[in-house]
């Protein structure tokens, strides 16, 4: 049944899609962020799987060798935490995550290197396939709508995942607006404005779902390495148990 909270949600998406079709805001990434965004507030109301679809298996080609490299391949990338989110100029993979997750022994994937090359968009798609907690860091810096986009996508398929979402400055100390060139394109007047539309949009999507939505990085560091500790914890405490009752049940037998 349909909450009276995620009813505003919907409408409040119906007015997203307005601000996009204004007559001076005419770039097509807000538009399609925008639009994805609508789409994925539509499946949360109404339960309609508009993500992914169950398609066929297709025969492998690989021989039992390659499938076997293949699983190791995959094993060697399984990470336990995806650092995902704004990337350059932002700092705060190198500047915290990294030194902090490193003092804990946490496994990591790094999306963000020096020499990006086109082999790497498989590599960084099973890490973050396979991570059982994905990092987010939506930071004030740059506009970071695809990140925004993309912490939608993975919270409408249901993954864990932790957001942390840095309170925009005022127009003037926003460092993307200051930036800009003066000769731009004209719907330059509302970029900020649509940027703080589409986090607010996020935050309430986020909230809706009891996903975790941090200001602090820091803090958002110590619940990951506390929910990645707990589950741990749970792994040892089953495994232990399911041994115990296999030891009765050939007891017994």
């Amino acid at each position: 049944m349909t909450s009276l909270c995620e009813c505003r949600l919907f409408h409040r998406a119906l007015t997203i899609d307005d601000i996009s079709k204004k007559p001076n805001c005419s770039n097509l990434k807000f538009k399609r962020a925008f639009q994805f965004l609508q789409l994925l507030l539509i499946q949360r109301v109404y339960g309609i799987d508009i993500i992914s679809c169950p398609g066929v298996r297709k025969p492998s080609k690989y021989s039992k060798q390659q499938e076997q490299q293949q699983q190791e391949q995959e094993r060697q990338q399984n990470y336990e935490v995806f650092l995902g989110g704004s990337c350059n100029p932002t700092t705060w993979r190198h500047d915290q995550a990294i030194p902090y997750f490193q003092s804990r022994s946490v496994s990591f994937y790094n999306p963000q290197v020096a020499d990006w090359t086109p082999d790497l968009v498989e590599v960084e798609h099973r890490a973050k396939e396979l991570a059982p907690l994905l990092f987010f860091v939506i930071d004030h810096d740059t506009r970071a709508l695809a990140s925004i986009v993309e912490v939608c996508y993975l919270a409408a398929r249901g993954r864990s995942i932790i957001v942390v979402m840095n309170p925009m400055p005022e127009k003037n100390q926003t460092k993307f607006v200051q930036q800009k060139p003066s000769t731009d394109e004209k719907d330059n007047e509302d970029d900020y404005e649509n940027v703080c539309e589409a986090r607010r949009t996020l935050r309430a999507l986020l909230q809706s779902m009891n996903i975790p939505v941090f200001d602090d990085v820091r803090l958002a560091l110590e619940c990951a390495a506390f929910i990645l500790e707990t589950t741990k914890r749970t792994v040892i405490t089953n495994s232990a148990f399911d041994e115990e009752n296999k030891d009765h049940t050939g007891e017994r037998a």
